[in-house]
């Protein structure tokens, strides 16, 4: 009967411990933020001249973007470029296309790498298991990214 007793006045130690610390956090974080300066957010733009280019991604239409991309180059619409954004296969295109406007790059290069490729140069395929290695992948980007065109590290 004491052990219960003792092991009572214990856990009745811990709870008023616990519930004096997260009352003196949340009075700490009340003054905190009644002390803190408001900032009313501005929205102020700055309109900038230029193009921007906004890629989709689907890798399926990856080729067709680059054909289309590389006649907006040709006919003078990329001539401009202040900003280039792109997600999934559009990233790459975005990479491709920074690369092709800062001439690291050329079109002839970027078709010879993107036609040639097959599902081998992608991902490695464990029978029917999933997820399927995309280790040749990540290597192909390595070869380009970091070797060819200088970066430091993908990410």
């Amino acid at each position: 009967m004491i052990f219960i007793f003792i092991a009572m006045q214990r856990l009745l130690k811990v709870i008023y411990s616990a519930f004096v610390l997260f009352t003196l956090i949340y009075v700490g974080l009340l003054i905190q933020s009644s002390l803190a300066e408001s900032h009313p957010e501005t929205h102020l733009y700055i309109k900038r001249g230029g193009t921007a280019v906004v890629i989709t991604g689907a890798a399926s239409r990856i080729a067709q973007e680059v054909a289309l991309l590389e006649q907006l180059q040709k006919t003078g619409w990329l001539n401009n470029v202040c900003f280039i954004s792109g997600t999934s296969s559009g990233a790459l295109n975005t990479v491709m296309l920074n690369a092709i406007l800062s001439n690291k790059f050329s079109w002839d290069r970027y078709h010879s790498i993107l036609f040639g490729l097959s599902n081998d140069d992608i991902f490695i395929r464990n029978g029917r298991a999933l997820p399927a290695n995309n280790i040749p992948y990540r290597n192909l980007l390595m070869r380009i990214v970091n070797d060819s065109l200088g970066y430091n590290r993908i990410g």
